[in-house]
């Protein structure tokens, strides 16, 4: 009996190093191999986890960017909104002033005016009066302009080569009778002519608010001359204006505010504390995917031009309370 649990005991140790058909088993390659394919496994899954807990990584910080980006475009909407009120209310006093006269105020006042409230206000590129006349009324007021001094005034419009040609009759006009800017050339344009002028004078004359008009082209002024308009409405003293069959009725003429927009964005962002190192891109908030911003505000930590800087894109018209 021990014999033979001998000879099982030997025979299964045979059985280990000799292979199928009696060759020699190679015991130390088998555990090369095994211990090969285990360094690949633990290479493997070490590699994985890594590509995991990088992503992770680059996925909160960006959206640790992503929120920072947010928060500083919405400090520079909100500080370009702010400025823009200001500019607002300062074109608000001039109207005031008008509204306390009770004939109104004569252009040389009215240039007065205009120079001490806005003479640190470069942004606020001019500002003018404009009648509302009506169509009995335009033979006395192209008169009366003349006995002002201003020679071959009449009541005009833009014609398709963009130069000024005498109105067409109409029913009533709103010539550009005042303006603060020396070098306006543009006295009798009528901005009751069916484009986006007349658009900010119907919604400034209806709600009895301050209205903006959409980007146009300046017809003066240096550099980039895109810009636009906010109208203020003026009614005549003493009569009621509050429902808008009121307002209409007893509407005298506006208060015309004109900025120019770059100069009115780098006025605006230059007076404040603001972060630096971001470009701003401003579009039109009606504008489409793909059309491109009307301004471009370049940040002032910029040297290089082909180096890359976090961008905003700021959608919106930047005009608060504004219709």
């Amino acid at each position: 009996m021990r014999l033979r649990a001998l000879s099982k005991s030997w025979f299964a140790r045979l059985s280990g190093v000799f292979g199928p058909g009696g060759t020699l088993r190679n015991t130390r390659a088998d555990w090369w191999w095994s211990a090969y394919a285990l360094s690949i496994a633990a290479a493997t899954c070490g590699l994985a986890l890594t590509c995991l807990a990088w992503y992770a990584a680059f996925q909160q910080e960006n959206r640790f960017s992503n929120h920072e980006l947010s928060a500083r475009a919405s400090d520079h909407l909100l500080a370009l909104q702010n400025g823009i009120d200001q500019y607002i209310n300062d074109i608000s006093a001039l109207r005031a002033a008008f509204q306390a006269s009770e004939h109104g105020i004569s252009r040389r006042e009215f240039q007065s005016l205009s120079d001490a409230l806005f003479r640190d206000k470069p942004a606020i590129f001019g500002t003018s009066w404009a009648p509302r006349v009506a169509a009995s009324e335009r033979a006395s007021h192209e008169l009366e302009a003349a006995r002002e001094g201003l020679a071959d005034y009449s009541i005009r419009t833009t014609g398709a080569d963009g130069n000024l040609k005498r109105s067409s009759d109409a029913d009533e006009y709103f010539p550009v009778f005042y303006s603060s800017r020396p070098d306006f050339g543009a006295y009798g344009l009528d901005i009751n002519d069916g484009g986006i002028r007349q658009r900010s004078l119907d919604r400034a004359r209806s709600t009895g608010r301050p209205a903006a008009s959409a980007n146009f082209a300046l017809r003066v002024g240096e550099g980039d001359r895109n810009g636009f308009l906010v109208a203020l409405p003026m009614y005549r003293p003493g009569l009621p204006h509050a429902t808008v069959e009121e307002r209409r009725q007893n509407f005298i003429g506006l208060i015309q505010g004109v900025f120019q927009t770059s100069a009115m964005i780098e006025a605006i962002l230059a007076a404040r504390a603001m972060p630096i190192g971001l470009d701003l891109y401003l579009f039109a908030a009606d504008s489409s995917a793909d059309a491109p911003p009307f301004y471009f505000h370049r940040s002032r930590t910029r040297t290089d031009p082909s180096q890359t800087l976090s961008r905003a894109a700021i959608t919106g018209d930047c005009t608060g309370p504004v219709s």
